[in-house]
């Protein structure tokens, strides 16, 4: 008879013991590695909540210094929207309980050029062919420069003109030196002309002949809301803007160096009323009459930057904010990348 050694069978005893005790062991630690990962998920997405409702109170902020500068004007017998008003100024970080911080700051959209001014007519090769807002947007795009020299040449500028021409209207007959989808498709990856107004001011990186560095010096320039085209607020307008008004149908935009001395005076002094701006050297005689419809002292639309931070994570919110006859509403808003 054949009799098992004792010694080995608690040997195999003890290595099936060991096994099931690193099964266990390594079972834990892929539990407790699990329940953390799922722990930090859920804090992560809480924090995330948290930080967006921090953002849109800043929303309410901002309501609510509108609404007192509309209190403040209702006193004044000329209201304006200027720079020097409370609205306009940089507010310090805004302590949060969880040692975070909110802050914003709100910029009037309506000193910017408004790219739905820019539809148009069927195209054009020359100035006299362009309208007043075209032959400005031409100007805007003739101060855009590096290191290097200007950006554009005339040519060029107008044919960004008819391309976005092209890129709003309904149909698909190119402009003169403008773009329709026989020009989109060709590219990589291809797509088609909007054929539509705007949607985001970022489509002008879609625009045949616009760059990324155009792009970037032209979007605190521009804007599509109001969606109506909207006036030109003198009062907030950048450099650039102001230096791109007057030129009659000339297309050269006024030099950099007399539109800094216009932009001094505003800081100083402000500006009058728009018929008082016009009087100024700056602006030639035949300017004047032609410029009087596009510009204006008030603004109803208005970008808000806000950033909260929670846990040493920020987030950003961008909100295009309307103040129109009283009533107060977001018309889009964006989280991460501005408009």
């Amino acid at each position: 008879m054949y009799c098992r050694n004792p010694s080995r069978q608690s040997g195999a005893a003890l290595v099936v013991a060991l096994l099931i005790f690193a099964l266990c062991a390594a079972l834990l630690v892929s539990i407790e590695k699990e329940g953390q990962l799922f722990y930090q998920r859920m804090a992560n997405g809480f924090q995330g909540q948290q930080t967006y409702a921090y953002l849109l109170g800043a929303e309410q902020l901002a309501f609510n210094l509108l609404q007192l500068d509309n209190e403040l004007d209702a006193q004044t017998e000329v209201p304006r929207d200027t720079l020097m008003e409370v609205w306009a100024e940089q507010s310090p970080p805004y302590p949060l309980d969880e040692g975070g911080y909110l802050v914003g700051r709100l910029e009037d959209l309506e000193g910017r050029f408004n790219l739905n001014t820019l539809v148009g007519n069927t195209g054009a090769t020359d100035s006299s062919a362009l309208t007043l807002d075209q032959r400005i947007f031409v100007r805007l795009l003739l101060t855009l420069g590096n290191e290097d020299g200007p950006l554009l040449d005339r040519f060029q500028a107008v044919a960004i003109v008819n391309a976005i021409g092209d890129w709003l209207d309904g149909d698909n007959n190119p402009r003169s030196n403008g773009a329709e989808d026989l020009v989109y498709q060709s590219k990589q990856p291809p797509y088609r002309a909007a054929n539509r107004m705007w949607v985001s001011p970022s489509e002008l990186m879609a625009i045949e002949g616009v760059t990324w560095e155009i792009y970037q010096q032209l979007a605190p320039l521009v804007t599509i809301w109001p969606d109506d085209g909207g006036k030109i607020n003198i009062h907030t307008a950048p450099a650039q803007v102001l230096q791109a008004l007057p030129g009659g149908e000339q297309l050269e935009p006024k030099l950099a160096s007399d539109v800094q001395m216009l932009v001094e005076q505003r800081d100083q002094l402000g500006f009058g009323s728009v018929d008082e701006l016009l009087q100024d050297p700056f602006f030639a005689e035949n300017d004047r009459a032609a410029l009087q419809p596009l510009l204006t002292e008030k603004t109803n639309t208005f970008l808000l930057m806000a950033e909260a931070s929670v846990a040493e994570r920020p987030q950003q919110l961008y909100s295009v904010l309307s103040r129109k006859n009283g009533q107060f509403r977001v018309l889009t808003r964006v989280q991460g990348t501005s408009l």
